[in-house]
């Protein structure tokens, strides 16, 4: 539910002067994305990535707009290794968190080379595109040299406009994200009827394998219990969805379904990269984004112009006004 409280509402203006992300956890969720990536191309050989697929020209693709591809930019005079290693560089720089704001670019430009140029990008490669350019205005509220500046400039208002129009973004993005896949699966047979995890987990590309197979195939063998994984997959994805657009409560849950549901892809099917995008993408859209230090520092200028109010006591009236739902 979305809320219909005007832009310049106390809530609103609640939620902006408290804005600020300068903390660990934005940090350590865009860390994690950055890791996946850093995994993927670490952990497969450059020609695996770059397979030839059916009738497909040889990967990478660098037609029109890809030509700006991290894998395509110098063309062929750039040995692969060498190519692999500055990427590599640059998303350890983010994972490190130097220079937050400028290194957003730098990680929203890798992730679409990822999704663009190589052969065989999966889901985690499309969401990771899609999050890392919406977090460039959420990483442009970060003003520090790098996450362990324990005394970073005063936050500007303007940049907490804009990183706060970010993470409302990336809410809604999550909520599409995961609302439609609910909706698409119920339009699918073995969704419907409840079979689907009986498949996957059999799957000789994906199923799981060891103990952890022998576990799940006796699981999916109860006609109730396989039911219960596959409809509770549906649920999981419509809980996601709807509670990432409500109040910091609503978000801890979505946050926990999505740990519990991508955790739950790694034990069935793996897809390490993909699930580990996918939780830290829905962590940064349902992370606390209130700093109270930040809020005392702006109050004599936003709220006792004209007022004998203690900044304290303005603060404490501002945390007491009823925020929208979608902080």
């Amino acid at each position: 539910m979305l809320s219909t409280t005007a832009p310049d509402s106390p809530g609103w203006r609640a939620n902006l002067l408290q804005f600020d992300i300068r903390g660990t956890t934005f940090s350590v969720l865009r860390a994690g994305i950055a890791l996946s990536q850093i995994l993927t191309l670490v952990a497969t050989p450059y020609a695996a990535l770059m397979q030839s697929v059916m009738d497909r020209e040889e990967a990478p693709y660098c037609g029109g707009i890809k030509a700006i591809s991290a894998f395509c930019v110098g063309g062929d005079g750039v040995p692969p290794t060498l190519r692999v290693a500055i990427i590599v560089a640059l998303l350890a720089a983010v994972a490190l968190g130097v220079l937050p704001g400028p290194m957003a670019v730098a990680h929203a430009w890798i992730s679409f080379s990822l999704v663009n140029s190589i052969a065989l990008p999966d889901g985690g490669e499309t969401i990771a595109s899609i999050a890392t350019l919406i977090l460039i205005p959420i990483a442009f509220s970060d003003n520090r040299r790098w996450v362990f500046d324990r005394n970073p400039k005063p936050l500007p208002d303007f940049r907490r406009g804009i990183g706060y129009a970010g993470v409302i973004a990336l809410r809604i993005q999550v909520a599409i994200i995961y609302l439609n896949s609910a909706v698409a699966k119920t339009g699918v047979e073995d969704w419907a009827n409840g079979s689907a995890e009986y498949y996957f987990v059999r799957s000789y590309m994906f199923g799981a394998s060891g103990w952890v197979k022998s576990l799940l195939e006796a699981v999916t063998d109860v006609p109730v219990l396989v039911a219960a994984l596959t409809w509770g997959v549906i649920i999981g994805e419509v809980t996601i969805g709807l509670c990432v657009l409500l109040g910091p409560r609503w978000r801890k849950i979505a946050f926990i379904a999505a740990a519990v549901l991508h955790l739950g892809i790694i034990a069935t099917i793996g897809l390490w990269s993909f699930a580990t995008v996918m939780i830290c993408v829905v962590g940064i859209a349902c992370m606390p984004t209130a700093g109270r230090k930040r809020l005392l520092e702006m109050i004599p200028r936003r709220i006792r112009s004209g007022s004998d109010e203690p900044a304290e006591t303005a603060a404490r009236s501002i945390d007491q006004q009823p925020a929208p739902a979608l902080s």
